[in-house]
C-alpha cells in the first residue's frame, strides 16, 4: 500500500486528453465563417458591419480560450511532474528494508 502513488496517472492523462479534445473542437468551430456569410442577407439594411464585427467577436474570443485551455494544459503537465517527482521521492524512504537490516544488534 505505501508503494502506491497517491494519485491515478490515468484520470491525469484522462484530463490531458479532454484537454487536446477540447482544443481540437474549438479550432473545428466555424462560427465566425457562418455569422460572416450571414452578413449578405443584411446588405441594404445597415446590419452588414455589425455582422462583420460579430464574427470578428468570435473568432477573438476562440484565440482566448485556446489560449486559456493550453496554460491549463501546461499547469497539469507541471503539477503531473511535481506529484510524480514527489511521488518517487518519498516512496525510497516508505520501501521496507530487507530482511535482517533492521535486526537490533
Amino acid at each position: 500500500m505505501v508503494d502506491r502513488l497517491r494519485y491515478d496517472p490515468q484520470v491525469v492523462d484522462s484530463m490531458l486528453w479532454k484537454f487536446d479534445s477540447a482544443v481540437e473542437q474549438v479550432r473545428e468551430s466555424k462560427g465566425e465563417s457562418e455569422i460572416a456569410a450571414s452578413a449578405g442577407a443584411f446588405v441594404g439594411g445597415g446590419l452588414e458591419g455589425k455582422a462583420e464585427q460579430a464574427a470578428r467577436s468570435v473568432a477573438e474570443g476562440r484565440s482566448d480560450y485556446l489560449l486559456r485551455l493550453g496554460a491549463y494544459k501546461e499547469a497539469l503537465l507541471k503539477v503531473k511532474s511535481k506529484v510524480e517527482g514527489a511521488d518517487a521521492d518519498s516512496a525510497d524512504g516508505f520501501k521496507r528494508p530487507p530482511r535482517g537490516r533492521n535486526e537490533i544488534v
